[in-house]
C-alpha cells in the first residue's frame, strides 16, 4: 500500500513555509461573475464571490463581465483584489480594459486579469465587434514555475461566426506576445459562448487547423462534461482554460467550482467557474483515456457547505482506500476501505471526522489509494 510519509512531509514543509506551496503549483481560475446586472442582488453576491475566491485561493484569475458605476466607483476586480489582498498580506495586481456599457448602459464593463505574481507586460486586443466590442487582455506574470503568458477574453454570444474571427484574433495577438515576451507557456481563459465540439473551440484545440491548445479540463477529466451554465441546473460547457506549452508547464488537474447556492438558492453568479493546478513539467499532447487507469475525478459540490460527493473510476477490481486529510497530512477519516468493482463509482463525505464530529471550515485532502499508487484532491468546507 502506498507510504505515506513523504507525502506528509511535503504538508508539513509547506505549512510551515506557506510561500512555498505556491512554487510547486500555480492555480489559475475562469470565472464570468455577472458584473452589476440589476435583479441579481450584486452587493451579496460580489460579497460571496469574495469568500470563495479566499478558499479556493488561485494565483491568477481571468474574470470576465467585470462591472463598475457609471461615474467610476466600486470597479469589481479592484474591490476583488483588495479584499484578497488584505486576507492573505500580499498585494494583488489588477489589469482591466474597459469594453462597453452594459445592463441597459448603467454599468461600465471590463475584462480583467488578477494576479498574486509580479507583472512585468500587459496590453490589450481589440476583436471585431458583435453585439459589443471585446477584447483580449494579456500579463506577462513572473510565477515561481516559470514566466507566463496569461491572456484573458469573452467571447460574442450571437454569431458562431464572429466567434470564429475572434479566435482566429486571439491566436494571431497570443502569437505576437509570445515573441515579445517568452515564456514556459500561454494560458488563454475566458467565456467563449461556445462548446467544445464547436468550430470556435476546434480552432484552438485540433493541431490539424494551427496551434494546439489544451482544454484543461477535457485533458483532466475526460469522461465528465464539465459543464458551467446554467449555474442552477448546468447543461452547457462555454468557460474553459486553455494552456499551450512551450517549456515546462504541466496540466495537473481541473474541476468546476463556485458550483453551489450561497443561501441553498442563489449562485454567485449564472456562471461557474474553472479551475486549473498545473505544476511543472510537460503535458502529453493528447488526453490519455482513463480506461487504462484508475482516477479520481473531482469532488462535487467543490466548494461545499453540506456534503461533498466524491466519483471515481477503477480499470480493474481493487482494494480500495479513500481518506481525508487535512493539509498538516493529519488523518480525519477513512469513508472507504475495501475491495471494489471495476467501473464508476462514488463515496460521500458528510464532512465529519472519525469520531462524528463536524469538521471546521478549510481545505482538505481526498486521497484515492489503489494498487500501490494514490491521487489527490482538494475539496473546500465552507459554513
Amino acid at each position: 500500500m502506498y507510504t505515506r510519509s513523504p507525502v506528509l512531509f511535503f504538508l508539513i514543509f509547506s505549512l510551515s513555509f506557506p510561500n512555498i506551496i505556491h512554487g510547486v503549483e500555480l492555480r489559475v481560475l475562469s470565472y464570468n461573475i455577472l458584473g452589476m446586472k440589476p435583479g441579481t442582488d450584486p452587493e451579496s453576491r460580489i460579497q460571496h464571490i469574495i469568500s470563495n475566491l479566499k478558499q479556493i485561493d488561485a494565483d491568477i484569475i481571468g474574470l470576465q463581465e467585470i462591472n463598475e458605476s457609471g461615474t467610476g466607483l466600486n470597479n469589481q476586480a479592484q474591490l476583488i483584489a483588495d479584499s484578497l489582498g488584505a486576507f492573505f498580506g500580499e498585494e494583488f495586481h489588477v489589469y482591466q480594459e474597459f469594453t462597453h456599457y452594459s445592463w441597459d448602459n448603467q454599468f461600465r464593463e471590463y475584462i480583467g486579469i488578477i494576479t498574486r505574481f509580479p507583472v512585468s507586460n500587459e496590453d490589450y486586443g481589440q476583436l471585431i465587434v458583435g453585439v459589443f466590442p471585446r477584447k483580449v487582455v494579456w500579463n506577462s506574470i513572473a510565477t515561481p514555475l516559470g514566466r507566463i503568458n496569461v491572456f484573458n477574453t469573452h467571447l460574442s454570444f450571437n454569431s458562431a461566426a464572429t466567434r470564429q474571427l475572434q479566435v482566429q484574433q486571439i491566436i494571431g495577438f497570443i502569437n505576437t506576445k509570445e515573441e515579445l515576451s517568452p515564456g514556459v507557456a500561454s494560458i488563454l481563459t475566458g467565456d467563449f459562448n461556445d462548446t467544445p465540439e464547436s468550430e470556435t473551440i476546434r480552432l484552438l484545440t485540433d493541431p490539424q487547423t494551427g496551434p494546439h491548445y489544451i482544454d484543461t479540463y477535457a485533458f483532466s477529466n475526460p469522461h465528465s462534461p464539465g459543464y458551467t451554465v446554467p449555474a442552477e441546473a448546468p447543461s452547457s460547457r462555454i468557460d474553459f482554460i486553455f494552456e499551450k506549452s512551450t517549456g515546462s508547464l504541466a496540466i495537473d488537474t481541473s474541476m468546476v467550482v463556485l458550483d453551489i447556492p450561497y443561501d441553498g438558492i442563489n449562485y454567485c453568479s449564472d456562471h461557474l467557474g474553472v479551475l486549473t493546478t498545473f505544476k511543472r513539467g510537460h503535458s502529453k499532447t493528447t488526453i490519455k483515456p482513463s480506461t487504462d487507469m484508475h482516477n479520481l475525478l473531482p469532488p462535487r459540490p467543490n466548494p461545499s457547505s453540506t456534503m461533498v460527493f466524491i466519483p471515481y473510476d477503477l480499470y480493474h477490481d481493487s482494494e480500495v482506500r479513500i481518506s481525508i486529510y487535512d493539509l498538516m497530512g493529519r488523518h480525519i477519516r477513512t469513508i472507504e476501505d475495501g475491495r471494489r468493482s471495476a467501473g464508476a463509482d462514488r463515496s460521500i463525505w458528510d464532512f465529519r471526522d472519525s469520531r462524528g464530529l463536524i469538521v471546521p471550515s478549510a481545505t482538505y485532502i481526498v486521497r484515492l489509494e489503489v494498487d500501490d499508487t494514490a491521487v489527490d484532491r482538494r475539496i473546500a468546507l465552507i459554513r
